[in-house]
């Protein structure tokens, strides 16, 4: 029976130094899956395994939440930062 379990792992959270920016990394062998997903909601390559989203409109928290579903219907793992997970919530607040 083939292995199910997913095999991309995705962090996304707020970069300290750029507290606005949301850095994603990410490990595994099929994260090709996940960089597309990622790429499709505005994040760059920083390097092999980190990409990054940095919006004029300061809107990351909101694209890097839709980027965390579409990871979640690929059936990666995402694990998004509390504090990340907060700047996502108050954005559904405004």
């Amino acid at each position: 029976m083939p292995d199910t379990a997913p095999d991309a792992h995705i962090h996304p959270a707020l970069r300290p130094q750029q507290p606005s920016a949301v850095a994603a990394t990410h490990t595994g062998h099929t994260v090709h899956t996940a960089r597309a997903a990622l790429a499709s909601q505005g994040f760059r390559p920083v390097s092999d395994d980190t990409m990054l989203l940095v919006r004029a409109d300061h809107e990351e928290p909101h694209y890097a939440n839709i980027a965390a579903n579409l990871l979640r219907s690929t059936s990666s793992t995402v694990h998004v930062t509390d504090q990340l997970q907060e700047e996502i919530d108050t954005e559904w607040r405004r």
